[in-house]
């Protein structure tokens, strides 16, 4: 097998990651398919990560390390490792999370046979620091296909990043965008709607998704109306739909909802204020 022209390249960005980052690269190198390259992205990680992944780069020479001297955040991160892939295409994944042995054979598959499809996701389960299993993913059904992912994306992100495989022509034609640092995954995906790139679902549970204190899902849900901070990434790329002259009834409806969840959050933002200004005045 010709390892120099990998048919899919893993982007892998981490930050000392060390507690989970062993089983996330061991679950890459154990896929059934195996024309793949790993991009490990060291976002100037401290702890013993990087010793770590040096210990797989002496036994696999499908990985690569690059190493960022100034942390760059995901998004930077993450362009970064585009720019270097080499694959036909690309598939996400985070260093605390596994992938199922057979997900990137399906998901070649899938987008092999079908060429009018840009990205392809699949199902997840949730499970915690100690692998155990915790749930299903409540929402993959609600984008469980392209119709029903055009319908509901621009009012909630039901896409779980890491089970993405994508075309890498198109990532590389988008990236990511650095403004939307935290909610970069969900502006690219209202990106290529916008611009009518089909993304579908695979409906098998191809990801085991780990939820622990340092999980950004676990850090973003820590605020209880984090629903309603999807305003920030719906005004994001409507902003660039604005530059870019390719405004949609799509790209409406996304700033829509968006403008729904300002006021909401504005709301109890404003039922904050007035309980606090009660308690000292009555203090």
């Amino acid at each position: 097998m010709n390892f120099t022209s990998p048919e899919i390249s893993v982007l892998m960005p981490f930050y000392n990651a060390e507690k989970y980052l062993k089983s996330a690269i061991e679950s890459v190198l154990s896929q059934s398919y195996r024309s793949f390259e790993l991009i490990l992205i060291n976002d100037s990680s401290i702890d013993s990560s990087i010793d770590i992944v040096q210990e797989f780069i002496q036994k696999d020479k499908r990985i690569k390390l690059t190493s960022n001297i100034n942390k760059k955040g995901i998004v930077g991160a993450l362009n970064t490792g585009i720019e270097i892939a080499t694959g036909k295409y690309i598939a996400r994944m985070d260093g605390d999370d596994i992938s199922l042995e057979n997900r990137f054979e399906i998901q070649y598959e899938y987008l092999e046979k079908n060429k009018n499809i840009g990205a392809c996701f699949s199902f997840i389960k949730f499970i915690d620091s100690n692998d155990k299993f915790i749930s299903d993913y409540e929402f993959d059904n609600v984008t469980s296909d392209y119709s029903s992912i055009l319908k509901n994306l621009p009012i909630n992100n039901y896409l779980a990043h890491p089970t993405v495989m994508i075309r890498s022509d198109i990532l590389k034609k988008y990236s990511y965008t650095y403004s939307a640092q935290g909610f970069e995954d969900y502006v690219l995906w209202l990106r290529l709607l916008n611009d009518k790139i089909r993304i579908e679902k695979i409906n098998k549970i191809l990801l085991l998704y780990r939820i622990h204190d340092k999980s950004s899902t676990s850090m973003l849900q820590s605020d209880k109306n984090w629903r309603y901070l999807l305003y920030k990434p719906k005004f994001i790329f409507f902003v660039g739909c604005l530059k870019s002259f390719t405004l949609t009834k799509f790209s409406f409806r996304v700033f829509i909802y968006g403008v729904y969840d300002y006021l909401a959050y504005i709301n109890i933002l404003m039922k904050k204020y007035i309980k606090k200004t009660l308690q000292l005045f009555f203090k």
